[in-house]
């Protein structure tokens, strides 16, 4: 029998969270994060830099908006950082399997931080990638996330 889940999740969520030319998504994207903060649940600090780099660079914030929702983050959600071990697991799965580096690093950093699921909608679905489960948040319910309240 395995223990509840530690979450994490990719900028992607993060992003959605912030763009408001996607209501529907942003809105299930902060139902996510208030849901997620209430779980075991890591933001592996790759994420709080690649939400702050794609909302600056796509002006749907401002830098300093940008830095007071990553600093909301920071305050909500231990963040976890990349190890070199990380790095060199994200290396092997890029050789050996079809998954982009930084997707592969995200993921392994994940997996060392302890989380049993990865929130993404750019990753393969369903993908077990170094025992961490891929789940689309805005593919699938609440209830089959595990964040239902």
């Amino acid at each position: 029998m395995t223990g509840p889940d530690r979450y994490s999740f990719d900028s992607n969520v993060l992003v959605y969270a912030a763009d408001r030319s996607v209501p529907a998504k942003r809105e299930r994207a902060l139902r996510v994060l208030e849901l997620t903060a209430q779980k075991d649940t890591v933001c592996v600090l790759q994420s709080l830099g690649e939400f702050f780099h794609a909302v600056t660079r796509k002006r749907l914030l401002g830098a300093e908006d940008a830095r007071r929702f990553v600093d909301s983050c920071k305050n909500v959600y231990p963040v976890f950082a990349a190890g070199v071990g990380d790095l060199d697991s994200a290396l092997e799965l890029r050789a050996r399997r079809s998954i982009s580096f930084w997707d592969a690093l995200l993921a392994s950093t994940a997996a060392s931080a302890g989380c049993t699921v990865l929130l993404s909608e750019d990753m393969q679905d369903g993908e077990i990638v170094r025992g961490v489960r891929i789940a689309d948040p805005f593919k699938h319910s609440l209830e089959e996330l595990g964040l239902a309240p």
